[in-house]
């Protein structure tokens, strides 16, 4: 696909020569245009921008996006949500990092994915953690909790979540 958007840009370009007697040749390029209904588009966009930490803020927002376009049961739109939590810490932004990553959380819940949700509030947890935000800590650690006691989930994952429980939860 972007060898056809690159393709149909360099045509266009090529479609705009303009040439006049003993006149320079003047070219207009046309850059390829982000979709903004394209989730797969937008994170890749945002993964290119992986190698650049100062575009990082940029890479959050295309998550974002993607993340809105896609539908509510989605797995996909999780995993935008924790890439966007991901990239916020490494900005230096603990607390959009634990909101984020909460959001996550939340959805993960709400769609049946119990493993995911817990997994992610104590993800949240650490980044709460990070904020210097105890409360939020204890109320993600407990959340997390909470959901290992679930019937759904097997008795290693259980464990693996209880693992990571901060002690005195």
């Amino acid at each position: 696909m972007r060898k056809s958007v690159i393709s149909a840009a360099i045509l266009a370009g090529l479609l705009t020569l303009k040439a006049g007697s003993g006149a320079a040749v003047q070219v207009a390029y046309a850059a390829p245009s982000l979709s903004e209904t394209d989730p797969a588009g937008l994170e890749e966009a945002a993964r290119n921008l992986f190698p650049n930490p100062k575009r990082y803020g940029e890479a959050v927002k295309l998550f974002l996006k993607a993340a809105e376009l896609r539908a509510p049961a989605d797995p996909m739109r999780v995993s935008d949500l924790v890439m966007a939590s991901r990239l916020s810490f490494y900005r230096g932004d603990a607390e959009k990092a634990r909101a984020l990553m909460e959001r996550a959380a939340d959805e993960a819940l709400t769609y049946g994915d119990v493993v995911t949700a817990a997994q992610t509030y104590l993800d949240a947890a650490f980044l709460a953690q990070e904020a210097k935000d105890r409360e939020s800590v204890k109320r993600l650690a407990k959340r997390a909790e909470q959901l290992s006691n679930s019937p759904l989930l097997a008795a290693d994952q259980r464990a693996n979540i209880r693992r990571r429980v901060p002690p005195g939860v």
